[in-house]
């Protein structure tokens, strides 16, 4: 059976606050999380609290506090995220906070899929110094190469906004991640009075892209499911391009010239789910996704 999609709800459903933002971004909702011998807190959604899970795991709650919950003086909301150097045993550790995902095996952060794609991300913060320690924002573009390491080596006693503007230039499915920390570029032990505040997350979205809501333009993707063929059927095709992902996020087909008609060969394509993207070639921002069945 035909399936039609209708670009205009689809744009408008993935600019919504729940669907695309910063999952509490504000940092006022937290919950206290149980490993091992002890207890430690953390943002609730996907954010990771990394060494207060690892320091409980290993039988060492002592070291357990180095991002608390701040919950007064916030920049928005009730709380805010505090990384905290902790002395443990003649041992400092600073906190590490990450939205996202860590895979501990590789030592990698990985990201969150997003779309459509944001044109900057924006956060409030305060730093407080001592003994060289810097605070560290990691930002992981899976599509931006420029994405970057911004390192704070000054205090900012208060509320301090912050924002880096995405460079956009590949295709595919976006992700993003991004990971706060605490470090001495001296390799040096961490000073236990640095401390460094996170409030108020999130992404900013194109200006325009509302107007592109209005043009009300229709896709068309069937059959759905597909066994040999599956076709697209555009309104409009100037400068977008089609790529296919499996579920693990290969890209196994890729078109940059389209028509208002396209056909898909996809007879060779093993059995299972895939992902489709429609991205503009400018701008690189992704216009449509959506999935097909190949039997």
């Amino acid at each position: 059976m035909k399936k039609v999609y209708f670009l205009a709800a689809l744009l408008f459903a993935g600019l919504s606050a729940t669907a695309q933002q910063v999952t509490n971004g504000g940092l006022n909702s937290w919950s206290t999380k149980t490993a091992g011998m002890g207890t430690y807190v953390q943002p609730d959604g996907p954010w990771l609290n990394l060494f207060d899970s690892l320091f409980v795991s290993l039988g060492l709650p002592g070291a357990s506090s180095t991002v608390t919950e701040g919950t007064s003086g916030s920049s928005e909301g009730t709380s805010h995220a505090v990384l905290n150097v902790v002395d443990f045993s003649g041992n400092t550790f600073g906190g590490g906070l990450i939205y996202g995902k860590f895979d501990v095996a590789n030592d990698m952060v990985i990201g969150l899929p997003i779309a459509p794609r944001p044109t900057s991300v924006m956060l409030d913060y305060q730093y407080t110094t001592t003994n060289g320690d810097t605070a560290i924002i990691e930002i992981h573009a899976n599509n931006d190469p420029t994405s970057p390491q911004v390192i704070f080596n000054t205090s900012a006693t208060s509320w301090t906004p912050f924002e880096y503007v995405f460079q956009w230039t590949q295709s595919g499915q976006d992700s993003i991640a991004l990971a706060f920390g605490l470090a001495n570029p001296n390799d040096t032990a961490l000073d236990p009075g640095s401390q460094f505040r996170i409030d108020n997350v999130r992404y900013n979205f194109p200006l325009g892209f509302t107007e592109m809501l209005d043009k009300k333009k229709m896709i068309e993707v069937y059959p759905n499911p597909a066994t040999e063929t599956i076709r697209f059927s555009l309104e409009a095709a100037d400068n977008l391009t089609l790529e296919v992902y499996d579920m693990h996020g290969n890209l196994v087909r890729s078109f940059n010239q389209l028509s208002t008609e396209n056909a898909l060969y996809v007879g060779d394509l093993g059995k299972g789910t895939y992902i489709y993207t429609l991205s503009n070639q400018q701008s690189k921002m992704i216009v449509d996704r959506g999935q097909f069945v190949k039997n």
